[in-house]
């Protein structure tokens, strides 16, 4: 029983370092997104 609750904690920990690193990569991205579009933008007369 108590290595299944192990086995617990080890996954909970696990997806929330997963979501940490997915929540990190989608900011970069929607950093890029933005600068990008803020870019065209500006570059339209």
């Amino acid at each position: 029983m108590s290595e299944f609750i192990d086995s617990i904690c080890n996954l909970s920990l696990l997806m929330s370092f997963l979501l940490k690193i997915i929540s990190i990569f989608i900011e970069k991205n929607e950093n890029y997104y933005d600068r990008h579009i803020l870019k065209k933008l500006l570059a339209q007369p």
